[in-house]
């Protein structure tokens, strides 16, 4: 069966992880990509807020504090990757500055910016 089929519609009917481990007979890894496969698609939208009710399909109006919470989840979840992808170009730029072999010059050095 389908993971979109087995998750219940609307946050009052949210299935933990441990149900749909018991229904779908997987692991927890393979559960999480079937569910993040499908909301790729843009044909269901699957939420979990993490308070752990568990996973249920939007079902409509009554649900969007619930897509709301989710999604604000998710944009945190991005300025936080961004933090971190920024501080780690700024360590290797410092690390290849310190150890910089080649010793070229820069364009601007050489006058030509």
């Amino acid at each position: 069966m389908d993971i979109k089929e087995m998750i219940p519609e609307g946050y009052e009917h949210a299935a933990t992880r441990k149900n749909l481990r018991d229904w779908y007979g997987a692991e927890d890894r393979s559960l999480r990509v079937a569910i993040e496969r499908e909301n790729s698609r843009g044909e269901v939208a699957i939420l979990n807020v993490g308070d752990g009710s568990g996973y249920f399909k939007y079902s409509g109006a009554g649900d969007d504090p619930y897509y709301f919470q989710y999604t604000d989840q998710i944009r945190s979840r991005i300025r936080s990757l961004e933090r971190k992808l920024r501080a780690i170009k700024k360590a290797r730029k410092k690390i290849r500055d310190k150890d910089d072999t080649t010793k070229q010059m820069t364009l601007e050095e050489f006058g030509l910016e």
